[in-house]
């Protein structure tokens, strides 16, 4: 598998579980935005309101996070080993960082001003996909050596 493809792939299979953890965060009061509505506002320049719009954000934010395993994969190099998950974590701050930065600087709608759980709830989720990301490209890779 190329380094386009391992990253994409790598990115989507990390969604999983933050969509997940961010649907029950949702649920239980501990953020007001699901990542759906992210891309929604992006997507549409509004929250998302009928079922169809909601599976087009889910879907645009599923792709996002594949571009980022491209994005990762591509500046990081597995051949140094060290230190994977911390540079997996600070590639997915610089990430949050930025969306928080576009949203507050072009004054997206319903995303320049967040209630501070909404704020947490994101970088935590962001840090368990930047957790997550490496460590799958490293078993991707590491089966890939294997096979060779």
């Amino acid at each position: 598998m190329d380094k386009v493809s391992k990253g994409f792939f790598a990115g989507i299979l990390a969604s999983i579980p933050i969509n997940i953890l961010n649907l029950v965060a949702y649920l239980t009061d501990l953020t007001t935005m699901l990542f759906l509505d992210w891309a929604g506002i992006f997507l549409f320049g509004r929250l998302t309101g009928t079922v169809g719009e909601q599976i087009v954000g889910q879907l645009g934010q599923i792709m996002f996070c594949g571009f980022v395993g491209i994005g990762f994969n591509h500046f990081v190099s597995y051949r140094w080993r060290m230190n994977y998950l911390f540079k997996g974590w600070l590639f997915s701050m610089a990430i949050w960082g930025s969306i928080f930065g576009i949203s507050a600087a072009f004054r997206l709608p319903h995303l320049s001003r967040l209630p501070f759980k909404t704020v947490l709830t994101n970088l935590i989720l962001t840090s368990v996909f930047g957790l997550i990301l490496p460590e799958i490209l490293r078993w991707l890779n590491t089966r890939e050596h294997l096979k060779n």
